[in-house]
């Protein structure tokens, strides 16, 4: 792998932490000083004007030994003080490590793509095959994104370069932990068990997420207007706030979280969740399956995007968190699963009435997927929520409309698992990953 991204196990503190100005790295530094005493401001550079004069550094000096950070390095070196702050955010710094970055997933995907192919030749399940070629699929998609952004001129006047090689660096994260497992598969050290989709299933949102968030270079420079949406937001905004289409979560989003696409996990549950719905405040919950469908499987990266699909699969915004805590914490709702095991949790069932279960959709995340099973003549179904426009339907409209005598499958998602921070753990289990009631 290239040097510039640390291996897949490293944690990203300091990534999104926001950077106060405090801390234990460089006591010498009179960090309670304010700006004016602190730094001496010059046309070319910024210098620390300290104690210790003999270390002060012009920030384009610091830039250049930024330089040989990586990533998680580098957001850690902005806590240290002022100037390094400065330093770390200089944009052509974090548009040099996009490009490093979006050259690393490109490499990872290619091997990994080389390798599962040969690898259906040693099973003979059909189901088996089946979810390696689901598999094989997503990272071509994968591949074909990166080898498009490669081809990016610039990646300067992309707005917050930190923000797209962070969400950069978890999709290498993900494909790093991908690449381990077909290793692994290879050595006979790994089964494929019926939760093995997770690889898959995570990749693709992760997919979904990039195209949106991080789009392919039609352009070198990112405006509303690269989303097909004509936005009045102030020109302050991140452009791509804009994800937001309807001006109801676009503002609810601006007053509770502010101007950025982007926020920690907890932040954007305390500042927007809580304090919009406050009855969800004493549910652990509530707050547990969130974040493991938003966020799964360890990054803590909430970006407009993943607000705006669960406004869009739960929404409308006034009654996310009534219909999340009656659909997702109640019963039926399976959650990251796609057709194939779907298909496998009915069968194993035996309803002896009509039922339906639901899911995400795996093509469409901004879409749930509902996969009904028909006792008279033993048939399985899968539909999604959309209209013929391809508008979401919300999800209490289309099961009243769509499967008014079906009764929602008996199973839940287990609360142990959206308690599991690891794809491995999660793949690994060889048991399913439901239960009777929706609970423990």
């Amino acid at each position: 792998m290239l040097s510039i991204l640390p291996t897949a196990n490293t944690s990203l503190t300091g990534i999104l932490a926001e950077t106060s100005g405090t801390g234990d790295f460089c006591p010498q530094i009179p960090l309670s000083s304010s700006p004016s005493s602190a730094l001496t401001q010059t046309a070319s550079s910024v210098y620390w004007a300290g104690p210790r004069r003999s270390q002060n550094l012009p920030v384009d000096v610091l830039v250049e030994v930024f330089k040989n950070l990586d990533v998680v390095s580098l957001g850690r070196a902005s806590q240290v003080c002022w100037v390094w702050d400065v330093a770390a955010r200089t944009d052509s710094l974090w548009a040099a490590k996009c490009e490093s970055a979006v050259a690393s997933c490109r490499m990872v995907t290619s091997s990994v793509e080389s390798r599962i192919a040969p690898l259906k030749t040693h099973y003979t399940q059909t189901a088996t095959k089946e979810r390696l070629d689901f598999l094989l699929a997503t990272v071509r998609l994968m591949k074909d994104y990166f080898t498009s952004q490669m081809q990016k001129h610039s990646w300067t006047g992309f707005p917050d370069c930190k923000f797209s090689c962070h969400l950069i660096h978890c999709v290498y994260q993900q494909l790093c932990q991908t690449s381990d497992m077909v290793q692994l598969l290879e050595s006979g050290k790994f089964k494929i068990t019926i939760n093995f989709d997770i690889f898959e299933l995570t990749l693709r949102r992760y997919y979904e997420e990039l195209k949106v968030m991080i789009p392919l270079p039609v352009t070198d420079r990112v405006t509303s207007t690269s989303y097909g949406i004509d936005s009045s937001s102030p020109a302050q905004d991140d452009p791509r706030l804009a994800v937001l289409n309807d001006k109801i979560s676009r503002d609810l989003w601006r007053e509770n979280i502010g101007r950025e696409c982007y926020a920690h996990f907890d932040t954007f549950y305390n500042k927007l969740i809580v304090a919009t719905f406050p009855t969800v405040s004493d549910n652990p919950r509530f707050r547990d399956h969130l974040r493991h469908y938003l966020n799964f499987p360890t990054d803590n990266l909430l970006t407009v995007y993943r607000f705006h699909v669960l406004v869009a699969l739960f929404g409308p915004v006034r009654d996310i968190a009534k219909n999340f805590e009656t659909y997702v914490l109640g019963q039926g709702f399976l959650g990251l699963i796609n057709m194939i095991k779907a298909e496998e949790i009915l069968r194993k069932e035996r309803p002896t009435v009509d039922t339906v279960l639901v899911r995400f959709s795996r093509q469409k995340p901004t879409q749930l997927a509902f996969t009904s099973f028909n006792v008279k003549d033993r048939t399985i179904e899968h539909r999604r929520n959309v209209d013929k426009a391809g508008r979401p339907i919300p999800i209490a409209t289309f099961l009243k409309e769509q499967y008014p005598r079906h009764n929602l499958i008996q199973l839940g998602v287990d609360d142990e698992v959206t308690r599991t921070h690891n794809t491995f753990v999660y793949a690994a289990e060889d048991s399913p990953y439901c239960s009777y009631g929706g609970r423990v």
